[in-house]
């Protein structure tokens, strides 16, 4: 949607991106399909059934936020040779390793991330001024999509930097929202 309210097809957009780019030298370009992208959603979601081990985006194991999923595929990949090493060594299920590490190696940041992007996609407009605000969170969120740190971390920092940039002057809608996160 425009500001205008009017739809608009992402597709003319993208071919028009797709003409600027000079190394395509007006080159045809195949079909070109998109699809959603299937963010986590439930800490409780499958992984693993049998000697079948999801990883990165199949296991949607993707940041709600922003869509990102680099880190967790290959910290899922990890998972899941470290799922089969042991399958291996001691004989204990694949499936059932696996599933165990990315529940309490990974689905408790995403949860955490999965909260934040409820909160932002309610209330852009004060997450947009509090990171212009705040520039240092940019650099703290990258950190976080790289694993160096933890979305609860970085949640309870821009909940402090919220209330500092509204100086303390919260309403009873955005309190309700805080207090979920």
């Amino acid at each position: 949607m425009t500001s205008e309210g009017r739809k608009v097809n992402p597709r003319q957009p993208f071919i028009d991106f797709l003409r600027g780019l000079n190394y395509l030298n007006g080159k045809e370009m195949g079909r070109v399909i998109g699809h959603p992208l299937p963010t986590f959603y439930d800490e409780g979601q499958r992984v693993s059934e049998g000697r079948i081990l999801l990883v990165g985006d199949a296991a949607h194991l993707l940041d709600p936020l922003q869509g990102e999923g680099i880190y967790y595929a290959i910290r899922s990949g990890m998972l899941a040779g470290e799922a089969m090493a042991e399958w291996k060594k001691e004989g204990i299920a694949p499936s059932d390793f696996y599933q165990r590490a990315v529940h309490s190696d990974i689905c408790g940041n995403l949860k955490w991330a999965l909260t934040l992007s409820r909160f932002v996609f309610r209330f852009t407009k004060l997450a947009y001024r509090t990171l212009k605000r705040y520039p240092e969170l940019g650099e703290f969120y990258l950190q976080t999509l790289g694993g160096r740190e933890t979305y609860q971390g970085f949640v309870r920092t821009v909940k402090t930097r919220i209330k500092d940039f509204l100086k303390g002057q919260l309403s009873e809608k955005i309190k309700e929202a805080m207090a979920r996160m």
